[in-house]
């Protein structure tokens, strides 16, 4: 799949919206998010005292106008994958492909290569302490030797610690 179908799903999605909203008989107070909630997270912000009753409504049609969209643009990224199934990795693309969505970066899940360098990164010292301590049994090396010309056989200092 090309960027040109991508733009058409989204140029059809705003233009149903669009025309759906423009139409008489469109029924504003229809909405998918619950009011209450919307009030509430309105309220907790120090200047909003009193809240208008067309505001949550107004706010429940934009939030469900900006997840639509970015499950438009996550599914793209799955068909484009020849996948049926949306995953986490597809939200993540779909953020990327906008400037819009640079404030999700932060707190949007990381794509599955991300996270599994990122869990690399985390190796404990004592897992890489098993690394070399293997290599060297294998090796049949008695004295391994790690980069920084320390006698890597020795006692750690968490070892002194435990003693």
């Amino acid at each position: 799949m090309d960027d040109k179908f991508r733009f058409n799903a989204l140029e059809k999605y705003w233009m149903e919206l669009e025309y759906n909203l423009s139409r008489d008989d469109y029924n504003f107070k229809d909405v998918k998010l619950p009011l209450a909630r919307i009030k509430r997270l309105m309220k907790v912000e120090e200047g909003a005292r009193m809240v208008a009753s067309e505001v949550p409504i107004l706010f429940s049609k934009v939030t469900e106008a900006f997840i639509e969209e970015l499950t438009i643009r996550a599914w793209t990224n799955t068909d484009e994958n020849k996948r049926r199934i949306l995953q986490r990795s597809d939200i993540s693309a779909a953020i990327k492909t906008s400037d819009m969505y640079d404030f999700l970066i932060y707190i949007a899940p990381k794509s599955q290569v991300e996270t599994a360098l990122g869990e690399m990164n985390k190796l404990s010292l004592q897992q890489m302490r098993n690394r070399y301590v293997g290599d060297a049994i294998e090796r049949d090396i008695d004295d391994p030797i790690i980069p920084n010309n320390q006698n890597f056989m020795g006692s750690f200092p968490d070892e002194q610690d435990q003693q």
